[in-house]
């Protein structure tokens, strides 16, 4: 008994310290770039980190629903792209598309409705362009859509059976379901709930830029979802972490991608940077999570 209760605190205090790192990590090099680049500290630039954050974090407690579910989503960035075309320009259901597989959503929609990988905004749906730029009371709106994404999310994994639902099949998935835990919906409500987030995303980046850019969904782009979603502290192996680690995550990631972008660099570059810091976070944690038996054998 005293072993099953000791072994979550640690891993409470483990998780609190990852927090406590990554936090250190944004004042870092939030600080080294403000002094560095002076591009970096303009209002202007500022307020397109917090916009680009709310993307990234939007699409990031999505991502972290389903990674805690021990499942992972890399169909999300192309929903995210796709989904907010289909309705600024064909206004399909987002329901409908939000559910749209990766190869079927994609490759469908750039053969029959979206020749082109970036379309502007049509002057009917202008309205996006508030979800983008508006404010509500000085604070603007993509932090306001992020804080009930967030918000709500939280609420839903600490507060209801359906949260505990969503830890007990990331856990042990066989343990879940000997107690009755409907795990197949569940995990099909994890996806659609991952896609749904995603769709929201990508009309709030609609907004941002005043256009669709489906040619988000060929970049690396969801590799720094993921990135954000482990950096916080959820982990891979499931049943860990929660909302406050996308926040975390997103701050990091958001700081990082905006000053490399400021100092020129490359794509390549760049997305070789994400890519060793996504494995410096995979590294971290396996070293913190440790697979047992019981993990290898129930597979990911």
């Amino acid at each position: 008994m005293s072993v099953q209760i000791s072994t979550p605190s640690r891993e409470r205090r483990r998780t609190l310290e990852q927090h406590q790192v990554v936090l250190l990590m944004v004042a870092l090099l939030f600080g080294a770039f403000a002094v560095g680049l002076p591009a970096f500290r303009t209002p202007h630039n500022l307020v397109t980190l917090l916009r680009n954050i709310c993307v990234l974090g939007i699409l990031g407690v999505g991502m972290g629903v389903v990674v805690i579910a021990r499942g992972i989503d890399l169909s999300q960035v192309v929903i995210m792209a796709v989904s907010s075309a289909y309705a600024v320009r064909l206004e399909i259901p987002a329901l409908f598309a939000t559910l749209a597989t990766y190869l079927l959503y994609f490759n469908g929609a750039r053969t029959m409705a979206l020749p082109s990988l970036i379309e502007d905004v049509p002057h009917r749906a202008r309205h996006l362009l508030y979800l983008g730029h508006g404010n509500v009371l000085g604070v603007p709106v993509p932090i306001l859509v992020f804080a009930a994404v967030a918000l709500a999310t939280h609420l839903t994994l600490t507060r209801t059976a359906l949260g505990r639902f969503i830890y007990a099949h990331g856990d042990n998935p066989d343990a879940a379901g000997i107690t009755g835990i409907p795990t197949r919906p569940l995990t099909m409500l994890e996806y659609a709930f991952s896609a749904l987030v995603a769709y929201v995303a990508g009309l709030v980046q609609a907004g941002s830029i005043a256009s669709v850019d489906t040619h988000v969904a060929l970049g690396t782009l969801i590799f720094s979802v993921i990135l954000v979603v482990v950096l916080g502290g959820i982990s891979l192996v499931g049943g860990r972490g929660g909302v406050h680690s996308v926040i975390v995550g997103a701050l990091l990631v958001g700081v990082m991608v905006n000053g490399m972008t400021l100092m020129n660099l490359a794509n390549d570059i760049q997305g070789i940077v994400l890519g060793l810091v996504l494995l410096g976070a995979i590294l971290l944690d396996n070293r913190l999570h440790p697979r047992d038996e019981e993990t290898v054998k129930q597979g990911d």
